[in-house]
Protein backbone atom coordinates (compact mmCIF):
# COMPACT_ATOMS: atom_id res chain seq x y z
CA UNK A 1 0.00 0.00 0.00
CA UNK A 2 1.25 3.29 -1.47
CA UNK A 3 1.05 7.26 0.88
CA UNK A 4 -0.74 9.32 -1.60
CA UNK A 5 -1.16 11.76 0.98
CA UNK A 6 0.54 15.45 -0.15
CA UNK A 7 2.38 16.77 2.48
CA UNK A 8 3.84 19.75 1.09
CA UNK A 9 1.80 22.29 -0.80
CA UNK A 10 1.77 22.50 -4.96
CA UNK A 11 2.08 26.19 -5.63
CA UNK A 12 2.83 25.74 -9.62
CA UNK A 13 -1.23 23.18 -9.42
CA UNK A 14 -2.92 26.20 -8.09
CA UNK A 15 -1.18 29.52 -8.60
CA UNK A 16 -3.72 31.53 -8.84
CA UNK A 17 -4.71 31.07 -5.12
CA UNK A 18 -0.80 32.12 -4.32
CA UNK A 19 1.58 35.09 -4.40
CA UNK A 20 4.61 33.89 -5.76
CA UNK A 21 7.71 36.19 -4.06
CA UNK A 22 10.94 36.28 -4.90
CA UNK A 23 13.39 38.76 -3.70
CA UNK A 24 14.71 41.56 -5.65
CA UNK A 25 18.06 42.63 -5.66
CA UNK A 26 18.59 46.54 -5.88
CA UNK A 27 22.16 45.92 -7.40
CA UNK A 28 20.66 44.99 -10.70
CA UNK A 29 17.68 47.39 -10.58
CA UNK A 30 19.95 50.47 -9.87
CA UNK A 31 22.35 52.02 -12.45
CA UNK A 32 25.85 52.03 -11.14
CA UNK A 33 26.14 56.01 -12.04
CA UNK A 34 23.18 56.52 -10.19
CA UNK A 35 22.59 59.32 -8.08
CA UNK A 36 20.81 57.48 -5.37
CA UNK A 37 24.04 55.38 -5.25
CA UNK A 38 26.08 58.37 -3.62
CA UNK A 39 22.78 59.45 -1.73
CA UNK A 40 22.78 56.15 0.02
CA UNK A 41 26.61 56.58 0.66
CA UNK A 42 25.97 60.18 2.57
CA UNK A 43 23.55 58.91 4.37
CA UNK A 44 25.43 55.70 5.56
CA UNK A 45 27.93 58.11 7.19
CA UNK A 46 25.33 60.04 8.88
CA UNK A 47 25.04 60.17 12.52
CA UNK A 48 21.77 59.53 13.64
CA UNK A 49 21.27 59.48 17.13
CA UNK A 50 19.01 62.90 17.36
CA UNK A 51 16.73 61.89 14.74
CA UNK A 52 16.05 58.56 16.86
CA UNK A 53 16.14 60.27 20.69
CA UNK A 54 12.59 62.31 18.52
CA UNK A 55 11.09 58.74 18.72
CA UNK A 56 9.08 57.76 21.81
CA UNK A 57 11.46 55.02 23.78
CA UNK A 58 7.93 53.07 25.07
CA UNK A 59 4.80 51.64 23.36
CA UNK A 60 5.31 50.53 19.94
CA UNK A 61 7.85 50.31 17.67
CA UNK A 62 7.58 52.74 14.84
CA UNK A 63 5.80 51.03 11.27
CA UNK A 64 9.20 52.12 9.33
CA UNK A 65 12.79 52.24 10.34
CA UNK A 66 13.12 56.02 11.11
CA UNK A 67 16.56 56.09 9.50
CA UNK A 68 14.81 54.08 6.21
CA UNK A 69 12.51 56.72 6.52
CA UNK A 70 14.55 59.70 6.30
CA UNK A 71 16.62 58.21 3.56
CA UNK A 72 13.08 58.11 1.24
CA UNK A 73 11.88 61.64 2.41
CA UNK A 74 15.57 63.30 1.24
CA UNK A 75 16.03 61.67 -1.64
CA UNK A 76 14.36 63.68 -4.57
CA UNK A 77 15.08 63.60 -8.16
CA UNK A 78 17.74 66.16 -9.03
CA UNK A 79 16.25 67.80 -12.73
CA UNK A 80 16.90 71.17 -13.88
CA UNK A 81 13.78 73.39 -13.04
CA UNK A 82 11.24 73.03 -16.14
CA UNK A 83 10.36 77.01 -15.19
CA UNK A 84 10.99 80.03 -17.88
CA UNK A 85 13.33 82.29 -16.84
CA UNK A 86 12.49 85.80 -16.50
Amino acid sequence: MTNKQITQTQYTQTAANYQLYLPMDVEEMIPMDDSVRLHCLLCERMDYRELLQAYASKGRKPAVDPVILFKVITTQPRKKSTLPEG
